[in-house]
């Protein structure tokens, strides 16, 4: 296939023009790329800071101990109980993205665990906008048609930059490709490559396996209609046979404890996936994200189960396509130049559907009585792992940057380059956003601390659960933690916490209040200090901010003169005036952080270590 539109009679040949359109379009993606993620070029080794930094730290923790496990501690990574101490948890279904883990341990060797981890989102956005320039200019020849649609796909549509496992999409365009290519070609050295990619992708996200599964059915339905007499053709069955062996051996070892995770253990899923279904889903009007939305249940009562189901406290990507996406796609569906333009537009409409739910949501208004094909497809094996069901925007993308090259070869017979570069500003222009939040990766004083002292025990950081930067310390650190913060957390945590003395107090700081009616004992709390092999406690001041309470701060306190062993917000607050505190303010974290603060000295002594961010406790225990 050609890479340039020219007419010339003394062109290079071929396989030169293609390497060479090949080159230039990987420059011009490093170029955007760095562009749309102006400045990390800049600052690789920054930390970034998004607003949703929770997903990020996740995702650095998540390769990092793909390393950690497999170089340091020759262990599968798919358990560990450096979170969650002492009785770990099952990573199966934890987004570990295993192939980028091995990239980042590959980079590593020259730079750092942050700078490496945002080479590969570099890296990510760059193949995602090739693989579908590959995939594109395969299907029209046209290597202008091909390099708008790797703009449309890499760099404009649904990129969680903070989500690196969500990111790798580059993958899914090429292993399509090349299976396109094995029933066009019948070459079965497309059906290795297509097996090969298709891997890949799975190894990135296994919400990708349900992507790619659907789409080769979807495919595979359509060309058995339109082509059947071909089918039975033993050129065409040789390569897809051989694509499904590969593909079979290359991800089985790793599909064995992810299926077997979603099979046997369903608790993850039971408590935590009816609220991001509807959360996370796709909002009708504006074809919005409603990244955090709020449950009006007296509105549902009062409608009969119909109502105005949240109420959208804060929006993430407003307009997912812009128009110049849609208005070259719906050229590209009116002209029907090309083949298998139906196809296409059965494949956007499918995940478009998937994408909006179980149910629809109109202006903030839900309509449970009307079934949508999620809520279908969740009676079927695998299916019902997916909590978010916006990432179907991902084959949706794909399948509208295809639309969209093909409706740039219906508008622009001569293909100018003029016309390229005006769409493509206006493309890029529609959903170009910079600069973003890099913060300089300076690590704490408890870290070094902490990474200085030898044995083997466990730490209890304050805020227990808490989704901040002190997951990823515990990549400088290597100390287990008891006590955790992953897109899933183990069914016997919550029980742990509400029965164990200590852990429960410091999991419910508003729970302090309770034991005014107690004298105070020590027992309890330090036997679950040596049980829990606890040898450091930290406070993370600020981490309260998030937290809900309903305490009156009291008139006058003082425990310090009226000698009560009692402990409790008042009994550990300065004196002050009475005032009630609403929710989730900075004053009333404060209040939290100073009565956590206060109770741990009083059961431990002063802290060793303390600033205005966080206090550091020894407890004393011996140490392994």
């Amino acid at each position: 296939m050609n890479t340039f539109d020219s007419g010339s009679s003394d062109q290079p040949p071929v396989p030169v023009k293609r390497r060479k359109g090949n080159l230039s379009a990987i420059t011009w993606y490093f170029f955007l790329a760095g562009l749309f993620t102006f400045p990390m070029l800049f600052k690789i080794n920054y930390h970034l800071d998004n607003g949703t930094g929770s997903f990020y730290y996740q995702r650095l923790w998540s390769v990092w101990w793909v390393k950690e496990a497999l170089y340091h501690l020759h262990q599968t990574p798919y358990y560990s109980d450096y979170i969650f101490y002492p009785t770990g948890m099952d990573l199966s279904f934890v987004p570990l993205s295993e192939l980028n883990g091995v990239l980042i341990w590959l980079l590593q060797s020259v730079f750092s665990l942050v700078g490496s981890y945002n080479i590969l989102i570099l890296f990510s956005l760059i193949l995602s906008a090739f693989g579908a320039y590959k995939l594109v200019l395969y299907l029209t020849d046209s290597s202008k048609a091909a390099f708008l649609s790797g703009i449309i796909f890499g760099f404009t549509i649904y990129k969680p930059v903070d989500d690196l496992a969500l990111l790798s999409s580059g993958w899914i365009p090429l292993a399509v490709l090349y299976f396109l290519r094995m029933f066009d070609r019948q070459r079965v050295r497309y059906g290795v490559l297509a097996a090969i990619f298709s891997v890949f992708a799975c190894l990135s996200s296994w919400y990708y396996l349900i992507f790619l599964f659907l789409f080769y059915s979807i495919y595979l339905m359509y060309y058995m209609i339109l082509k059947t007499r071909h089918i039975i053709n033993i050129r065409v069955l040789l390569p897809f046979c051989f694509f499904c062996l590969i593909y079979f051996i290359l991800i089985l070892p790793f599909a064995i404890p992810f299926g077997r995770q979603v099979l046997m253990d369903k608790t993850w899923i039971i408590e935590e996936r009816a609220d991001q279904l509807a959360h996370e889903s796709l909002n009708l009007s504006g074809y919005r994200y409603l990244e955090c939305q709020e449950k009006n249940e007296e509105a549902i009562q009062a409608q009969g189960g119909e109502g105005d189901l949240y109420r959208t406290k804060y929006v993430f990507w407003t307009v997912l396509f812009g128009y110049a996406t849609l208005l070259l796609a719906l050229a590209g569906l009116l002209g029907r130049r090309q083949k298998d333009t139906f196809f296409w537009l059965a494949s956007f409409v499918l995940f478009l559907l998937l994408s909006l739910g179980h149910y629809p949501v109109l202006f903030d208004r839900a309509f449970p009585s009307v079934p949508l094909p999620l809520k279908i497809f969740d009676r079927l094996p695998i299916f019902d792992v997916v909590r978010r069901p916006y990432v179907f925007l991902t084959m949706q993308s794909l399948c509208l940057s295809v639309l969209a090259g093909f409706g740039f070869c219906t508008v622009s017979k001569r293909r100018s380059r003029g016309l390229v570069f005006f769409l493509s500003m206006l493309i890029i222009l529609e959903s170009f956003s910079m600069p973003f939040q890099m913060v300089s990766p300076r690590v704490p004083d408890y870290v070094r601390l902490l990474d200085r002292e030898e044995g083997d025990f466990a730490i209890l950081e304050v805020p227990i659960g808490n989704c901040g930067k002190d997951l990823f310390w515990q990549t400088v650190h290597r100390k287990k933690k008891v006590g955790g913060c992953l897109s899933q957390r183990p069914g016997i945590l919550v029980p742990m916490l509400e029965h164990t003395p200590l852990l429960r107090e410091l999991w419910r700081p508003e729970s302090i209040a309770d034991t005014e009616r107690n004298r105070f004992n020590r027992a309890p709390f330090l036997q679950t200090l040596d049980q829990y092999d606890i040898a450091f406690i930290i406070v993370h001041k600020r981490g309260f901010e998030g937290f809900s309470t309903g305490f009156r701060k009291p008139e006058r306190a003082n425990i310090l003169e009226e000698r009560h062993l009692i402990f409790n917000p008042v009994a550990f607050s300065y004196v002050g005036k009475g005032r009630f505190f609403e929710s989730a303010s900075p004053v009333a974290g404060g209040y939290l952080a100073e009565t956590v603060t206060n109770f741990l000295i009083f059961l431990l002594g002063p802290p060793e270590l303390e600033n205005e961010n966080f206090a550091v406790f020894r407890t004393g225990i011996p140490f392994r």
